[in-house]
């Protein structure tokens, strides 16, 4: 029985190179990937807003992020000298 396809995947015409900036939004693979690449050097923001699961979560997050609008970051919470957002990871 085979359990696997012989097959060679041909290469990306679209490649990440040192000079890109590149963010990695997500799960906690998104932050082990995005970890892995700032140790080889490369210009990454990785997970800002935290992890994120879902797809809502993440549009939230990125719509939030680009909005310019002043009072944007009524979310953000202050208890006791500590900021926090229930719409981020901790």
């Amino acid at each position: 029985m085979k359990f696997r396809l012989d097959i060679t995947p041909s290469t990306s015409p679209d490649t990440i190179t040192h000079s890109h900036n590149v963010v990695f939004l997500g799960s906690c693979f998104a932050d082990n990937v995005g970890e892995v690449m700032k140790q080889y050097r490369f210009r990454c923001a990785v997970n800002p807003g935290g992890i994120l699961f879902d797809a809502v979560s993440l549009s939230e997050f990125i719509i939030s992020a680009m909005d310019p609008r002043p009072g944007k970051d009524a979310h953000v919470l202050e208890r006791g000298g500590r900021f926090f957002s229930l719409m981020h990871h901790s």
